[in-house]
Formats: structure tokens, C-alpha cells, sequence
């Protein structure tokens, strides 16, 4: 069966350069999601990002949220409760 490739909006909430790049490259290379790479530092920044507040108002909802688990301040659980309990963002976690 042939994947026909679309382009797809990622979001990747990560801290590290290195991860970064190594994330990167890895959808470019061996990936089916090609499209553009979207990068907050923290888990404050991905919840202003999927509820487009702020100066992520005109941002495309991404198609992949990707969330570093060892940030420090907003835990990784408390973003994905609070994403469940958001209508419009809850839709991109199914």
C-alpha cells in the first residue's frame, strides 16, 4: 500500500538542542510525516500552543503533539489533564 505523504504540523516540547535535531532528522529521514516542526521549550509554552493564547493565537493546530516527561515546572500529566478538560484540544489527544 503506498503513503501518499501530506505535510503535517508537529509540535515538540523539548528543551535539549541535541533532541531537537535528532527528532528532526529522524521524521526527514525515516518518517511518513513530513512538515513543519513546530518547538516550545516547556510545558507552559505547549499549553499557550494548543490553546492558541497569546502569541500562539494564529498558530496551525499541530497534528502530532510530542511532550518531553522530564521538564521541570508544569509536569507532562498535569498538561495532559488539563488538555483533556480543554473541548477543542482534547480532540488532537484521541
Amino acid at each position: 500500500m503506498a503513503v501518499t505523504a501530506q505535510p503535517r504540523d508537529i509540535l515538540l516540547t523539548e528543551d535539549h538542542p541535541l533532541a531537537v535535531r535528532l527528532l528532526q532528522e529522524a521524521f526527514q529521514t525515516y518518517g511518513q510525516l513530513l512538515g513543519c516542526f513546530h518547538r516550545v521549550g516547556n510545558n507552559e509554552a505547549v499549553l499557550a500552543f494548543l490553546q492558541q493564547h497569546g502569541v500562539y493565537a494564529a498558530v496551525p493546530r499541530p497534528h502530532l503533539p510530542i511532550l518531553d516527561f522530564g521538564l521541570p515546572k508544569l509536569s507532562s500529566w498535569q498538561v495532559l489533564q488539563t488538555l483533556r478538560t480543554t473541548p477543542a484540544v482534547d480532540s488532537l489527544l484521541m
